[in-house]
């Protein structure tokens, strides 16, 4: 499966985020997804590269995810 130039692995489940924004400060979301940061070691696998407009709503919805974590 492809959907905008991502390719999925067969059976690869994608990472559940729903607690991401109880987890990280806006601040290392945004050095995470500039792969300044880590996370259990690795950095993002992709830098964003979109607009400054695109990275503030991404990072603001990243951390307002704070689920209750199970």
């Amino acid at each position: 499966m492809e959907t905008a130039g991502f390719k999925k692995k067969p059976n690869q489940k994608p990472p559940d985020l729903s607690t991401v924004g109880s987890k990280h400060t806006v601040e290392f979301l945004a050095g995470y997804l500039k792969k300044k940061e880590a996370i259990g070691g690795a950095k993002h696998m992709i830098a964003f590269k979109g607009s400054d407009e695109d990275f503030q709503a991404l990072i603001t919805w990243l951390a307002s995810l704070k689920a209750e974590q199970k």
